[in-house]
């Protein structure tokens, strides 16, 4: 494979190149390339990490309070003070488990080092309800 170093007369290396918006130092396309490369060798441009998926179980017993909103402590390793994590039905999720995750409406309650917290501005839930946590690598 061959790189084209020369368009219409011009070379990369008399290319203007606007670094504005990538906060690259290289004003010409040639630097740009070679500052890129060079930060990549060097580890300082990666992929992002990839995504984890945990299993968890929100127990009926461990909800607490005696009014909305009820509250649980969801411990789960990995979290961290600023991660990002989703939580969604388990793929085995029941419809009468599902019923109930939607009733309860379930909202982030904030998060500590393994534990998320979370709220629940609808009914208590009165049954098991089986969750997946994903924890994003990717934010």
């Amino acid at each position: 494979m061959s790189t084209k170093t020369n368009f219409g007369g011009s070379s990369l290396s008399t290319t203007i190149y606007n670094n504005t918006v990538s906060g690259l130092a290289a004003t010409n396309a040639q630097a740009a390339i070679d500052e890129l490369k060079l930060l990549t060798t060097n580890g300082l441009v990666s992929k992002s990490n990839k995504s984890t998926v945990v299993s968890k179980t929100l127990s009926t017993a461990s909800w607490s309070g005696t009014s909305a909103p009820y509250t649980y402590n969801l411990t789960v390793t990995g979290v961290t003070t600023t991660s990002v994590q989703e939580l969604l039905p388990s793929t085995s999720i029941t419809s009468a488990q599902l019923s109930a995750l939607q009733a309860a409406n379930i909202q982030d309650g904030g998060q500590a080092v393994g534990q998320i917290s979370l709220y629940a501005f609808g009914t208590k839930p009165t049954i098991d309800i089986p969750v997946r946590v994903v924890l994003r690598g990717d934010m």
